[in-house]
């Protein structure tokens, strides 16, 4: 059995401190705003780290897809990810 590859891979950190930023502003930009574009080497993992602190903002802020305060955790769920996002759903898991 092999021990998984705990490389990190690259991010385009520019991108991550700007879609961060937004966020801790109370006014965040939408993903594909600050996405690289999509033949760039660091687009998949830079998609993948800003749909973590999407999500992780949404919950802390309980907001939904539409921008709108909620009483509970934000109905966006990872499926509206992989259907905004498709290459998401091609990524091996480990």
């Amino acid at each position: 059995m092999n021990a998984p590859d705990l490389t990190l891979r690259a991010i385009d950190e520019t991108a991550r401190q700007r879609f961060e930023q937004s966020w801790i502003q109370g006014q965040p930009d939408s993903i594909d705003t600050v996405l690289p574009s999509t033949e760039d080497p660091l687009y998949q993992a830079t998609l993948e780290e800003l749909v973590l602190i999407d999500l992780e903002f949404r919950w802390k802020h309980q907001i939904d897809g539409a921008g709108k305060s909620q009483d509970s955790r934000s109905s966006l769920s990872l499926d509206d990810y992989v259907a905004r996002f498709p290459s998401l759903g091609e990524t091996e898991v480990m």
